[in-house]
């Protein structure tokens, strides 16, 4: 068997990044790090869009909530009706 790892390992852990630069190693080697922990962090996206998400999804909570009230009153008459 190989030692080398296959094409599932290494997309699962990206490239082969070397943590190995240390305090005291060369500026390209820790300007490598501080981009590669950048890109790791996740996108940020503008309050705009983050904002207008929030105001959908409550809209359409709201009118799921009011018609699960519709439907549980419907139940209700008809709950009576049956006693």
């Amino acid at each position: 068997m190989s030692s080398l790892p296959d094409e599932t390992t290494i997309a699962a852990f990206g490239r082969g990044r070397s943590d190995s630069c240390g305090p005291s190693s060369s500026k390209a080697c820790r300007e490598k790090l501080r981009r590669d922990r950048l890109n790791d962090r996740p996108p940020k996206t503008d309050k705009a869009a983050v904002l207008s998400d929030a105001v959908r999804i409550v809209t359409q909570l709201r009118t799921e909530s009011h018609n699960l009230k519709d439907s549980n009153s419907r139940l209700k008459e008809k709950n009576k009706d049956l006693k």
